[in-house]
């Protein structure tokens, strides 16, 4: 083997070395930035929860009350929108590919009571967009932490679609958080609201509105919407980042191993190189002598 082939497999050493130290490097971004949105995540889960009770009291206080976003009965014809959160960026193993196949299996499966798609995130827009789907709308672009204005912007097109008689189901298909090794795609049903009864003792408390249950719920409707939304983005970021630190910790892990493999090679090689060349020095030396 020449010197060329060594010059070749040095190139590879040096390229690979080069490409762990980037992936090492965003493994370690990733690690300080899920720490502080996991936070912010957390925190937000107990006002949520409490949101949550408010408007569930407010809907099984009074059997008769009827508003168009409280489901009361299944309607007659479900139109299914499907509110699909990706990333923006990629790097991140097979955290958007898990949430499409899920969408798409969910497709099928609604047959014709599926209507369309709402997105978020560059790489859900791209791929469905390729596919052809009916998209109503997208946001994309949140390379930071969501904020609650983004989280309320997207509320008030999803309620736009409502009211205009387009669809009446909203179902969000997004990365749940497991723990920091799973992350796994889940279905949350948004719209209809499904109030939960309370328990038990909590039947024996009575409430005064002020204003009317109508026009509360008109009022907290939206907020709690946009509480739901900015909880899921924030989870879903969660689970981006921990996904992404998972796949840059792999990629380090075999840019180390092929490192190894390749050093392994070159010294075989500058081994057999040296052997060589004194093969022909002694050969040399011989003829001289004779």
């Amino acid at each position: 083997m020449g010197r060329g082939a060594l010059h070749t497999i040095r190139r590879r050493i040096d390229s690979t070395e080069s490409t762990q130290h980037i992936t090492h490097a965003m493994e370690m971004v990733a690690a300080a930035k899920v720490n502080k949105v996991f936070r912010l995540w957390k925190g937000f889960t107990p006002y949520l929860a409490s949101l949550s009770a408010m408007i569930d009291e407010c809907v099984i206080a009074d059997p008769d009350l009827e508003h168009p976003l409280v489901e009361k009965k299944k309607p007659d014809e479900e139109k299914i929108l499907f509110l699909i959160i990706t990333s923006d960026m990629g790097l991140c193993g097979s955290y958007n590919l898990d949430i499409l196949r899920m969408a798409e299996e969910e497709e099928e499966r609604r047959g014709d009571a599926f209507k369309g798609y709402f997105i978020c995130g560059t790489k859900g827009i791209g791929y469905l967009r390729y596919r052809n789907k009916k998209i109503y709308g997208s946001l994309d672009r949140f390379f930071g932490t969501p904020d609650f204005s983004v989280a309320d912007l997207l509320s008030g097109r999803i309620l736009s679609l409502i009211e205009s008689g387009e669809v009446n189901t909203v179902k969000v298909i997004s990365s749940h958080f497991k723990s920091s090794l799973i992350q796994k795609p889940a279905i949350t049903d948004l719209l209809p609201l499904k109030p939960k009864p309370p328990q038990k003792a909590q039947w024996q408390r009575e409430f005064e509105y002020e204003p009317e249950r109508n026009v509360l719920l008109n009022s907290l409707i939206p907020l709690y919407l946009s509480s739901v939304l900015l909880h899921l983005l924030l989870e879903a970021q969660v689970s981006e980042l921990y996904s992404r630190q998972n796949a840059m910790r792999n990629a380090t892990e075999n840019a180390e191993h092929l490192i190894e493999r390749f050093t392994l090679a070159f010294n075989k090689a500058r081994q057999g190189f040296i052997t060589q060349e004194i093969i022909e020095i002694v050969n040399g030396a011989e003829a001289l002598k004779e």
